[in-house]
């Protein structure tokens, strides 16, 4: 059987790269064992869709909202770029779509709530 992770995560000129990194080296370690895996990426100035998929994942990018409320006490809420509710509505339709059995979320502007 064929195990279907998604990875939510996000990297900027702001974030960094780690937590894309970090996540892009599990991915393929996980694909060596046969899983398949797909990224969740927001388009942010910086980020590393184009490394992801160089790297041969598939990336669902979620569009950057010009004005990014704040609605979360996160020391990094800011780098979700969205409201946290709007991420998780936009996530939740992709991943009702792929029906992964896991899903790793990277990204400090989320968590339990989201």
């Amino acid at each position: 059987m064929v195990m279907n992770i998604v990875f939510r995560t996000d990297a900027s000129s702001e974030i960094g790269t780690g937590h894309v990194m970090r996540c892009v080296t599990l991915a393929n370690k996980l694909r060596d064992n046969r899983a398949t895996c797909t990224f969740i990426c927001r388009d942010h100035i910086g980020n590393l869709v184009n490394h992801i998929k160089e790297q041969g994942f598939t990336v669902h990018v979620l569009p950057l909202v010009e004005t990014s409320p704040i609605d979360n006490d996160l020391d990094h809420a800011h780098w979700l770029g969205c409201s946290r509710d709007t991420d998780a509505k936009e996530t939740k339709e992709i991943l009702n779509s792929i029906k992964p059995e896991w899903l790793v979320g990277d990204h400090y502007a989320l968590d339990i709530t989201w």
